[in-house]
């Protein structure tokens, strides 16, 4: 058996997309090979920026931290579940309640392909972007999972002011992977996921680099 590693991350450069609202991220290089005999870089950035995750947190008072949760809880088989939002935007629960009803496998997570990610470093990446029902949240809140991935920026509208999906997984303990990369190079079913987080800040989330190990014959 071969395995293959597919990478899931956006990386973390200038110029960036990032949530409207945070101030931009900053990567600046302080030595050089050629003058300092090292190249280094130094960064300024939000918590929350590019492929990252979100820890109870970041909404829920008192919630787990970064540095609460354990490394394995983010990892773990998850179900790569195809969506289509409706002309509002919104993902329904249909599809992950049959989904969820359906498996027999014993899940730790759940992968979230819109096909949004195709649109990184447009306008309408954030100014379009497609988000979770609050019913949906409720559903994989129910569902026992560790953790929700999904291809979007976010589980709520992005910039509204009220974020019952972030609050209804977050709540439930449900850890949150956004703006994932490459699921489109994924097939369908169970696959093996993880995200493995930078513990950094006051906890509330951070990048992350997730990828997805893929057993195949050859």
């Amino acid at each position: 058996m071969k395995q293959r590693i597919i990478d899931l991350t956006h990386p973390l450069v200038e110029g960036m997309p990032q949530y409207p609202g945070q101030d931009d991220a900053r990567f600046r290089r302080r030595l050089d090979i050629e003058t300092d005999g090292v190249l280094m870089t130094s960064l300024c950035c939000c918590t929350h920026i590019g492929t990252h995750v979100d820890a109870p947190a970041h909404f829920i008072r008192g919630g787990l931290t970064m540095f609460e949760i354990p490394l394995d809880r983010w990892m773990g088989s998850a179900l790569v579940l195809d969506v289509e939002p409706d002309a509002n935007g919104a993902i329904g629960p249909e599809p992950f309640t049959a989904a969820l009803c359906d498996t027999r496998a014993v899940l730790d997570g759940l992968l979230i392909r819109s096909g949004h990610s195709n649109c990184w470093g447009q306008p309408d990446y954030y100014g379009a972007a497609p988000f979770l029902a609050p019913a949906t949240a409720t559903v994989l809140a129910q569902s026992g999972l560790s953790f929700v991935g999904m291809d979007i920026p976010s589980p709520d509208p992005v910039g509204a002011a009220h974020q019952p999906s972030h609050r209804i997984l977050l709540g439930a303990g449900v850890g949150i992977i956004e703006n994932l990369a490459n699921l489109d190079q994924l097939g369908r079913g169970e696959v093996w996921f993880c995200a493995a987080p930078l513990v950094i800040g006051e906890g509330d989330g951070a990048p992350c680099r997730a990828f997805v190990i893929d057993s195949a014959s050859g």
